[in-house]
């Protein structure tokens, strides 16, 4: 339970990491002139070149959303927390591939695209099994009795 601390801080770092991920991904297939398009708004049939802010804001989501199903999870089930979550990630990343694939637009936007789900998703998930398993200053310090170690001068 101590984890649930630094699950805000995680979806930060995610976030952060994410979006320079999705970024470089974006900045390469630019570079390249690939054109990387995605549905226009939600259910639309019309395409669009993605720009920089609706990658920020999924990658955001993304992580705000991966971050709120652990903190449900080692609030409920927090024996089987981590598990759970890892399982319902990879489920979700690999759900996710049918939107670039599906969309009508060229080989190199699929791939880039594809591409951006794998960093984002593997950032995501990394990120947060590492905030579901490092214990927080206050566990750290209750486990040492305190007490900080010191070296010999």
């Amino acid at each position: 339970m101590d984890s649930l601390r630094n699950i805000p801080g995680g979806v930060v770092i995610a976030t952060v990491i994410g979006v320079i991920d999705a970024l470089i991904v974006w900045g390469i297939a630019t570079l390249f002139d690939v054109s990387i398009q995605v549905p226009d708004g939600p259910g639309s049939q019309t395409l669009a070149d993605l720009t920089i802010p609706p990658l920020i804001f999924i990658v955001a989501v993304s992580s705000i959303a991966a971050g709120i199903l652990l903190w449900l999870l080692q609030r409920f089930v927090p024996n089987r927390a981590l598990r759970v979550f890892q399982v319902v990630a990879i489920i979700v990343l690999v759900l996710s591939f049918g939107l670039p694939i599906g969309l009508d637009q060229p080989v190199e936007g699929q791939l880039s695209l594809v591409a951006m789900h794998i960093l984002v998703g593997a950032v995501i998930i990394a990120t947060m099994t590492w905030v579901a398993t490092k214990p927080t200053e206050e566990a750290e310090a209750s486990e040492t009795g305190g007490q900080e170690s010191r070296g010999t001068d």
